[in-house]
């Protein structure tokens, strides 16, 4: 069984998908890691120094090099990762899908502490970042929203339950 956990970047896909997979007793891989691990550079560099369309064919790869793993596993994929190619598709038709949902507010306080180090929020400040969130998520949303999985709540411990529930019951 492969679990992708999607949703935008600081929804949680990273923190809940190590708790899950320790529950659970599989495999944890972060796409993003990965990605870092293969290339030698971190996701930054990669936008920077080879771009976004790079960065977004090695995001296939990786999916496609996880996919093809015989093992049980929980994948937490890039924010933009189901949004390109045929990788929602992809996903659902291998595994469990969960779409992270939480508040716009919620990303809000994660994400402003990371607004230097993460690519896509380049430019944004403090103020525009509501905004900017809103914005992206009207274009992702229709792909996140082909999950399995919808969990709009910011409880780790509630969200693991419903993964968990969800998963022993289909």
């Amino acid at each position: 069984m492969k679990i992708f956990l999607t949703g935008f970047m600081g929804s949680g896909k990273t923190h809940i998908g190590e708790i899950l997979a320790q529950k659970l007793g599989y495999a944890f891989f972060d796409m993003d890691v990965y990605i870092e691990k293969e290339v030698g550079l971190s996701v930054p560099e990669i936008f920077e120094k080879r771009g976004e369309q790079v960065f977004r064919n090695l995001e296939r790869t990786i999916l496609d090099t996880l996919i093809g793993k015989n093992m049980d596993m929980v994948i937490s994929t890039g924010g933009g990762a189901p949004c390109f190619f045929d990788n929602m598709q992809k996903m659902n038709d291998l595994g469990l899908t969960v779409f992270l949902d939480p508040p716009t507010s919620e990303l809000v306080k994660r994400l402003t502490p990371e607004i230097k180090k993460r690519p896509v929020l380049k430019g944004q400040t403090p103020e525009s970042l509501a905004g900017f969130i809103e914005t992206l998520m009207l274009k992702r949303r229709q792909y996140y929203e082909q999950s399995q999985l919808i969990i709009k709540d910011i409880s780790s411990k509630k969200i693991i339950n419903q993964i968990l529930s969800y998963h022993l019951n289909h």
